[in-house]
């Protein structure tokens, strides 16, 4: 398999051709990006190419959980993400979040269930759903 990943090692592209197709394709990929044969199929959402070592591999987990999947929607009590990926998007809703320290407090003063979304690559996406009552 031929694989085009970007600088970070996200998987761009992939096909299975051959000689002069091979050119052609190389010859199509943007500034930055990295053609790379495999001897398997690579899948996008759970591996990567980790550009230090030159070698696909698995994506890590995001292990980081809520201290509390269920909190107050009183403007007060709040619920507590640690342990994220450093830096990581949060995404709840519409709104987006950079953290880059690791940790995220949630705090909402109308009831509701709220999805939360942290994305940090190479890591997994992973959300949780949080409930305010």
């Amino acid at each position: 398999m031929q694989c085009v990943f970007d600088a970070k090692g996200m998987l761009v592209n992939s096909f299975h051709v051959e000689g002069d197709l091979i050119d052609l394709m190389i010859s199509m990929m943007e500034d930055g990006q990295v053609y790379k044969e495999t001897e398997e199929d690579v899948d996008m959402k759970t591996q990567y190419l980790d550009v230090d070592i030159d070698m696909v591999v698995n994506r890590p987990q995001i292990s980081a959980e809520p201290d509390k999947l269920v909190f107050n929607a009183d403007g007060v009590d709040s619920v507590i993400i640690s342990g994220l990926p450093n830096p990581c998007t949060i995404k709840v809703g519409g709104d987006e979040y950079f953290v880059d320290d690791g940790e995220f407090e949630f705090t909402v003063d109308v009831v509701g269930n709220y999805n939360i979304e942290c994305t940090a690559f190479p890591n997994i996406p992973t959300s949780w759903e949080i409930e305010a009552v």
